[in-house]
């Protein structure tokens, strides 16, 4: 993987996110910068940065608004699982759609550590991600928040990602400019 530098705009009103990828040895890192409005319409910056290994899983992560610095979550909140899923950010869907690739699965469930960037609450949740289509320039993968018991789809998104699994269309909610 080459270093990636990535821009994508929200579709729901203002709001973008600029994330910088890159590898080195067996680690990837992602830094990135959200400016998304709160609850009340005032501009917010939330930085985050995460530490996967090779297979995408999360090693460490940390979010903290650079609005108000003394707002911050972080790896000690990771809830017993392997992906952490930030919102408003498009790019935490590649994690898991990157580790199912690398194990040849075509539909994958999972427990996540679901974060709200812009009020900083985390809680568990469940997703499934199901490959539709996949070409080596560009796949296709439903996403869908789950309940963990009765198995009840909340929400569903098909998700056009690149030849790395980073999001192109996340159609409503984000489109990829860079």
């Amino acid at each position: 993987m080459q270093l990636q530098d990535v821009v994508w705009e929200s579709l729901k009103g203002v709001g973008f996110e600029h994330l910088v990828l890159k590898k080195a040895g067996e680690n990837i890192f992602a830094d990135s910068l959200l400016v998304y409005p709160d609850s009340s319409g005032k501009l917010q910056r939330i930085k985050y940065s995460i530490t996967m290994d090779d297979s995408y899983s999360v090693q460490n992560f940390h979010v903290q608004s650079l609005t108000h610095p003394n707002q911050k979550v972080g790896v000690s909140d990771l809830i017993d699982s392997l992906f952490v899923d930030i919102f408003p950010s498009p790019f935490t869907n590649t994690l898991p759609i990157q580790w199912m690739r690398s194990q040849f699965l075509q539909v994958y469930e999972i427990e996540v550590t679901w974060v709200d960037a812009l009020q900083f609450k985390t809680k568990k949740a469940s997703q499934r991600y199901t490959e539709l289509k996949n070409t080596p320039e560009q796949s296709v993968y439903r996403f869908e928040s789950i309940d963990a018991k009765t198995k009840e789809v909340h929400f569903s998104a098909d998700l056009t990602v690149d030849k790395d699994c980073l999001v192109l269309e996340y159609p409503g909610y984000f489109r990829r400019r860079l």
